[in-house]
């Protein structure tokens, strides 16, 4: 029998009943400082725009020529990745209003600082699957 199926044998067909989860909360055991900004100058309409939440870099190229010089700065990062075209296809992140660039860290690890704040969480969920911790196929992060 179910948890639901338990629930409602307990209390009836018409309880009403909250569901909380973690969605799969990875503890976040290292801080990565990294700057676009070092690599490529100051962000504009004329050449890139980026955004940094805690575990995704996406980088959106108005200046074409930046490419190269982004992907070898994040190619030098070894906490993470640039998201391929097979993985950005499968999860959904084919059209490039995603990001140019999406660079993902390692689970454990948290861009800081990010544009949510200057430190790390001491938990996070912006993780895909499968996860050393876990036998998942796959989950995309709530950020994508």
């Amino acid at each position: 029998m179910c948890i639901r199926d338990r629930f409602l044998d307990l209390h009836g067909p018409e309880a009403h009943y909250f569901l909380f989860s973690d969605h799969g909360m990875a503890p976040v055991l290292q801080a990565v400082d990294f700057d676009i900004r070092d690599i490529c100058g100051a962000p504009g309409n004329d050449s890139y725009l980026y955004c940094v939440d805690a575990t995704f870099y996406r980088v959106w190229l108005n200046d074409k020529t930046l490419e190269a010089k982004i992907n070898a700065a994040f190619s030098d990062l070894k906490e993470g990745h640039i998201l391929t075209v097979a993985e950005r296809k499968h999860f959904g992140l084919v059209d490039l209003k995603h990001g140019d660039v999406i660079f993902m860290l390692d689970e454990s690890k948290q861009f800081a600082p990010n544009f949510f704040g200057r430190g790390i969480c001491q938990a996070c969920l912006l993780y895909t699957s499968p996860s050393p911790r876990d036998g998942l196929l796959s989950r995309m992060p709530s950020s994508a």
